[in-house]
């Protein structure tokens, strides 16, 4: 139990929601997780690379990720805007209305 008294547990009523979350994280994220010499090294941002983890540590697989959420498009971060948006296709989602 961790100082906070809370267990590594999620609820599982929040355990979607999480899911869906740190898809949309790991999805708008430009930085890469790659092993080197058996340890795990964050190329790019390390508040992006820290999602990636999250996402990983939380069971999310990135090669189905990528399978399903082509990205399609990409505005990149700007001082003005605050933010970087990206934009992609769901395979599993019908594109008729």
């Amino acid at each position: 139990m961790s100082q906070s008294g809370r267990t590594g547990t999620i609820d599982p009523a929040m355990q979607f929601e999480l899911a869906r979350a740190l898809t949309v994280a790991d999805r708008a994220n430009n930085a890469e997780l790659q092993e080197h010499e058996g340890r795990w090294v964050v190329q790019g941002d390390p508040t992006e690379g820290a999602l990636l983890v999250a996402a990983r540590k939380a069971g999310l697989d990135p090669e189905h990720l990528d399978a399903r959420f082509k990205r399609t498009g990409e505005i990149p971060f700007s001082s003005e805007r605050r933010l970087m948006s990206t934009i992609h296709d769901d395979a599993e989602r019908s594109r008729a209305l």
